[in-house]
This record gives structure tokens, C-alpha cells and sequence, in this order.
């Protein structure tokens, strides 16, 4: 414990942070962009070309090492499909006090700035077509053997109508056991639910404290079909075990 305290002191030591001007492989830092558990995100630039430069907390590297392998190893397979939607891992950085991965630039929005600062609406037309797409990249994660485990809205980048999935700092091999493709099924859920609440007109006092199931106005089929993904009332509700399988329904018509 004591040394995890020290870790987590040192995070504040500035010689453990990269800071904005300072320059990495030629690139230079002019813009954070996002903070998570395992670390920094910055804006790099070269002349022209962008990166996304992401600097790995101290404790992260430290305590975690076996964290950023997974992550290291799901980046460099995930580069070996050079497909534009997801991250493109062009190396790795190590300096005395940090360390760090290099990636493409995705040019466009998070979905949760979109929401937030622009406040964009998407209605369910829209978020079915997001869906869409999200099982279109699933598919192919899966096929590779990886689940993401974290599809949530700063994770979704929107670019004239396409989305990319960025962030694989959770992602694991599939094993069946603890890492099972139903954990992106349940993201995906999750990720439908807060588009909807988005544009939920609020709801009467007597709905207030309940489910997200008793609040949405949802046809039959929809609060079927989402309670299949968040796996609730799991004994009138069967999991999903394919994409194809909520890919069929939302493709059926009865669904948003």
C-alpha cells in the first residue's frame, strides 16, 4: 500500500508528465486531449500529419505491466487489418520518467462532444444506424479474437456519418471465461440507452427513481431487444451469442 501511495505521488511530480510543446519522435504536443485511468491523451503534430500521442500513468507501467502488454499486443493485431475505423498503433515511446503509444489521428467528434458541447440529439433512426455500424466493427474485433470492452461515447469518433472506435486500453483476447463477446453486447446496450435518455423528455415523478426499463418510452420489441443486450430478467430474456443474431433484429423493422 505504501508503495502504491508512492506511485500515485509521483503522477503529480511534473518530470513524470509530458507538457504541452515538448516534442515526441519529431512529433510535437500542442493539445490535450483526454485523461483516463492508465493515462494522458495528447494532440501531436508533424508539418501536416497529426498523432494521438498517449502517455501511460506511472502506476500504470509499474503495477500494471501485464495491462499494457494485452494492450500492446491487441494494437499491433488490430494495425495488421489496416482498417480505417480503428486506431492505427505506429509505435511506442519510453524516456526516463515516461512512457507511451503513438497512433493515428481519427479526423472528427467524439460522440460524447457532440452530445455535450454541441449538443447534438441523435433519435432512434440515427442511433439504429449507429448500432449498425458498431456490430459491423465488432464483427470484426471478434473474428480476431479481441473484445473491447469499453464502447462508450468518448470512444466513438463520428466522421461525416462513420464511426470509428478508438481506445483499446481494456480490450482483451477472448477466452470465454472472463473476456466473452457478451461484454461488447452489454456495451452496446449501454451506449443505445444514453443516446435515448438524450432525448427522454423527463419523466413523471412516479418514474423518477426506476430502471431505465420503466422510465424509456420504448415499443415491446425495442425493451426486448435491449434487455437481451443488458442481460436483465435473464430468464424471459436469452442472450445474444452472435453480431449476426442483433443484427437481424434491429434489421427487422421493429426496432427503433
Amino acid at each position: 500500500m505504501v508503495v502504491l501511495d508512492k506511485l500515485r505521488a509521483s503522477w503529480y511530480d511534473k518530470k513524470h508528465h509530458l507538457a504541452l510543446g515538448d516534442t515526441i519522435q519529431n512529433y510535437t504536443l500542442i493539445k490535450q486531449i483526454g485523461e483516463g485511468r492508465y493515462g494522458k491523451v495528447y494532440l501531436g503534430i508533424n508539418d501536416t500529419t497529426k498523432v494521438i500521442i498517449k502517455q501511460l500513468k506511472r502506476e500504470a507501467f509499474l503495477r500494471s505491466p501485464e495491462k499494457i502488454k494485452f494492450e500492446l499486443e491487441t494494437l499491433k493485431t488490430i494495425a495488421d487489418l489496416k482498417d480505417p475505423r480503428f486506431p492505427v498503433y505506429l509505435g511506442r515511446f519510453k524516456l526516463e520518467y515516461v512512457r507511451g503509444f503513438i497512433f493515428d489521428f481519427k479526423e472528427g467528434d467524439s460522440i460524447e462532444y457532440l452530445l455535450c458541447h454541441k449538443k447534438v440529439r441523435y433519435h432512434k433512426p440515427e442511433i439504429r444506424e449507429f448500432a449498425l455500424q458498431i456490430l459491423d466493427m465488432l464483427e470484426v474485433l471478434h473474428s480476431k479474437n479481441i473484445v473491447h470492452k469499453d464502447i462508450r461515447i468518448p470512444n466513438l469518433i463520428l466522421h461525416k456519418g462513420k464511426l470509428s472506435l478508438i481506445d483499446f486500453g481494456l480490450a482483451r483476447f477472448i477466452d470465454n471465461k472472463r473476456y466473452k463477446t457478451e461484454l461488447d453486447f452489454w456495451y452496446l446496450g449501454d451506449f443505445i440507452i444514453h443516446l435515448l435518455y438524450y432525448v427522454y423528455d423527463t419523466a413523471p415523478k412516479s418514474l423518477v427513481d426506476k430502471p431505465w426499463y420503466k422510465q424509456l418510452d420504448l415499443t415491446a420489441q425495442e425493451l426486448y431487444f435491449l434487455k437481451r443486450l443488458m442481460r436483465v430478467e435473464r430468464k424471459t430474456h436469452p442472450k445474444y451469442e452472435t453480431v449476426a443474431q442483433i443484427r437481424n433484429d434491429l434489421l427487422s423493422g421493429e426496432i427503433f
